[in-house]
């Protein structure tokens, strides 16, 4: 270190000469100190990509619904006690997907499945039922599905209108 650099370290401290040679460096140097940035920016990125399995060499269960929000349209209240509406859970992964849990956005619907394990290419059929004796109105309800699947929550929702 030169001389002045000394004087510096002894009056403010180490912490401020670093600071003070990495300004005058950056100014000095800009297109440098702009390349070696972009430099590390593209090799972190790019190493990246080597450490990430790729979806050949894992395995992994994907779930997919057709439709995920379905409408059961206008119904009447006197009419129907439940409404029941059925959605396709399918695996189009290489491993069969466990259902954890089935949470429900209201007490008013309910939600079954006739079974947790979806094998790959197959698919369950899950029950959602709608008791409106106290509901009126527009309404718009979500199921959500948790399971090991690459898509660990799947939302489903029910829509439709009660009259009295």
């Amino acid at each position: 270190m030169r001389r002045s650099h000394l004087f510096l370290a002894k009056k403010f401290g180490a912490i401020a000469v670093l600071f003070y040679l990495c300004r005058k460096i950056f100014f000095m140097n800009k297109t440098f100190v702009i390349l070696v940035f972009l430099y590390i920016l593209l090799s972190a990125c790019s190493g990246s990509e080597k450490n990430s399995p790729s979806s050949d060499k894992q395995a992994k269960g994907h779930i997919c619904v057709e439709n995920t929000c379905q409408s059961f349209g206008a119904v009447r209240k006197k009419d129907v006690n439940d409404v029941i509406l059925k959605f396709n859970l399918n695996n189009t992964g290489n491993i069969p997907v466990t259902i954890s849990k089935i949470d429900v956005s209201c007490g008013c619907i309910s939600a079954s499945l006739s079974s947790e394990t979806i094998l790959p290419g197959a698919y369950q059929v899950l029950f959602v039922t709608l008791n409106q004796k106290s509901q009126i109105g527009h309404i718009n309800k979500t199921v959500f599905i948790n399971s090991n699947a690459d898509n660990p929550i799947m939302l489903v929702r029910i829509k439709g209108d009660i009259l009295e």
